[in-house]
């Protein structure tokens, strides 16, 4: 799903910094959302899902044979919407292919998510694909509230941006449960990590 796996660690960081660090957003590069501490994976089985759990081991394998080397990682926080939430991440592969792997095998999940309708109820959600302007590369899929959710008084989004350079996937996503502007950000996200100088990725 949009913000499950491989977007939330929870466990304690490996030793030492990552040339991936860099690469993740900062400060000031989407308004609102501020990024809180870095995170570095080495192994697939350490990286956690958005609620804590250990990835399925068909998730582990999958990384592993894509050649899974290393995942940066940070949460960020909406200074004013204090429920919303998102991530920053980078995850290295020993090839480009690994990282174009993993990126269709999470546009996959993302595109047909197991469900957006509760069982009895009308759908609330509507499904988006974005581009990113500037980054040609970059694919973005969004959830957001439709009509008839607003006739209710209901107004959320969730929005994840997704690229390849060399051997490294960077994601990008956002979780508005307020809101349904969640792909300007995720746009906004993507344009500030992909030009930066000195990408070790490639």
């Amino acid at each position: 799903m949009l913000l499950a796996p491989v977007l939330v660690p929870v466990t304690v960081n490996a030793e030492g910094a990552s040339p991936l660090a860099p690469f993740l957003l900062r400060p000031g590069d989407v308004t609102g959302f501020v990024p809180g501490k870095v995170r570095v994976f080495r192994t697939a089985s350490a990286v956690r899902s958005a609620g804590g759990e250990k990835l399925a081991k068909s998730e582990v394998r999958r990384y592993e044979s894509e050649g899974f080397v290393e995942a940066a990682m940070v949460r960020l926080h909406d200074q004013a919407e204090l429920s919303a939430q998102g991530i920053s991440s980078v995850l290295d592969f020993a090839t480009p292919g690994g990282a174009n792997a993993e990126m269709r095998a999470e546009l996959e999940e993302d595109r047909h998510p197991q469900s957006t309708r509760i069982e009895g109820m009308p759908s609330y959600l509507i499904v988006r694909h974005f581009k990113v302007p500037g980054v040609p590369k970059a694919v973005g899929v969004a959830f957001v509230t439709n009509r008839a959710a607003d006739r209710v008084g209901l107004k959320a989004g969730i929005a994840k941006g997704l690229f390849t350079e060399g051997d490294c996937l960077f994601t990008i996503g956002i979780f508005r449960p307020t809101s349904k502007n969640v792909i300007e950000p995720v746009a906004h996200g993507i344009q500030a990590v992909s030009g930066r100088p000195a990408n070790p990725c490639l």
